[in-house]
């Protein structure tokens, strides 16, 4: 029971002194276990206790006997439920922690049936964090009605132990913050390549309403496999614009940044550079200026202990230039 007991640590009892008859532990470990077997009520939760008060006082004391429904409804209506909270997202990591590294699904939930035409209240929602391979819900934090998932993320972060694991969460929470986070991550597994390149959302489209699919400019490190940020595209613009804020985004001093030949363009790679990374841009034919330039470059003899030439990859400095014929 003493583990039992460091489980809940933090959790307040929250009964005044003359009115503690039954070990508040005790009476959590007990409703605990009647809720993973099924039980929803403070009824079932001493329904549970005396039929496995044999079992349970192999590792329970119950001085004074199984708490009544009425204790168990006492002791939750005053109950910190934040510190309640604490100790159950501590609980389920741990198992989730025993199957080794896993993905972290974050997302956004409207629960079924909380709304209330009568009095116009809208559904609660909560922003809900998933371990994939245990198959486990580690946490889940209720979104401020005057705010969004954005502003509860942080919150739930808070109550997770994520190292070691893989956290996903849709385009809404890709904010500074949170890839402050996924690049300090990547960041401890060394230099890596950062691969840039735009997609369309699957089925983000609409026919009937004639929107066209929701496109974004995605950043994903390599060696950590991990999507680092990503921003939308404007309707009205393509990738080339959408380049610079998610470059604002990033941390790339030290990494290379990759980027097909429709970012072969002087601002992004003044960007890189002035960041401390390294770039890899693909040049076509159809640049006709630059390309001839590089081809002039490289032929020249005087550059030859400058760059290294693999499969029509040209290094220049420290800059990298591919290039490929239109």
């Amino acid at each position: 029971m003493q583990d039992f007991g460091r489980l809940f640590d933090g959790v307040e009892d929250p009964r005044a002194s003359n009115a503690i008859r039954h070990d508040l532990h005790e009476m959590l470990m007990i409703a605990l276990l009647c809720m993973i077997c099924g039980g929803q009520t403070c009824t079932d939760m001493e329904l549970f206790g005396r039929s496995k008060e044999i079992f349970l006082r192999r590792f329970m004391r119950l001085d004074h006997g199984i708490p009544s429904h009425d204790a168990f409804s006492r002791l939750f209506r005053f109950l910190d439920p934040e510190g309640l909270q604490r100790a159950l997202v501590r609980l389920a990591a741990d198992w989730a922690g025993r199957l080794g590294p896993d993905v972290i699904a974050i997302d956004g939930k409207a629960l079924r049936r909380s709304f209330e035409d009568a009095s116009n209240r809208s559904p609660l929602h909560v922003v809900n964090a998933f371990a994939a391979g245990a198959r486990l819900t580690l946490g889940q934090v209720r979104v401020d009605g005057k705010s969004n998932e954005i502003t509860a993320m942080p919150a739930l972060l808070d109550l997770l132990d994520v190292e070691g694991m893989t956290v996903t969460a849709d385009a809404m929470h890709t904010q500074r913050a949170l890839v402050r986070l996924a690049a300090d991550w990547a960041g401890r597994l060394g230099p890596d390549v950062i691969a840039i390149d735009g997609k369309a959302l699957r089925r983000s489209f609409e026919d009937a309403s004639n929107r066209s699919p929701l496109h974004v400019v995605n950043a994903f490190a390599a060696g950590a496999r991990l999507t680092l940020g990503q921003v939308r595209v404007d309707g009205k613009s393509n990738e080339i614009t959408a380049m610079p804020a998610l470059l604002d985004l990033l941390d790339v001093e030290g990494m290379t940044v990759t980027a097909d030949a429709m970012h072969t363009q002087r601002a992004t790679a003044a960007a890189v550079t002035a960041r401390g990374g390294d770039y890899v841009l693909a040049l076509k034919g159809n640049q006709e200026t630059l390309h001839d330039d590089v081809r002039l470059h490289m032929a020249d003899p005087e550059n030859a202990g400058k760059m290294a030439l693999t499969q029509h990859r040209y290094r220049i400095g420290h800059r990298i230039l591919m290039s490929r014929a239109s």
